[in-house]
């Protein structure tokens, strides 16, 4: 949504037709040539960093979750016993 925002606003239709080879004077450009190549570098470094993430989880042996990290995965607390501790 940031690409069609800024100094220059281009609308979403604008942007789908310009991407779809319609020729808008000025906007063109601006969409072509500064803003999507911006947004794309974005979406790429970002992806990047999660495979990146993902190998030095794997390399360190590290899960991506302990079973006992979560209450929703089943784990049980110990009830309390019935004998008292107390000695009288």
């Amino acid at each position: 949504m940031r690409v069609t925002l800024g100094d220059y606003t281009i609308t979403v239709p604008d942007t789908l037709a310009i991407i779809g080879g319609t020729d808008i004077p000025g906007a063109s450009f601006i969409l072509m040539e500064s803003k999507l190549p911006r947004a794309i570098a974005a979406v790429l470094a970002g992806a990047s960093l999660a495979v990146a993430g993902a190998v030095m989880q794997d390399l360190m042996r590290n899960p991506w979750r302990a079973p006992t990290s979560s209450a929703s995965a089943g784990v049980r607390r110990p009830r309390p016993s019935s004998r008292s501790s107390s000695s009288a």
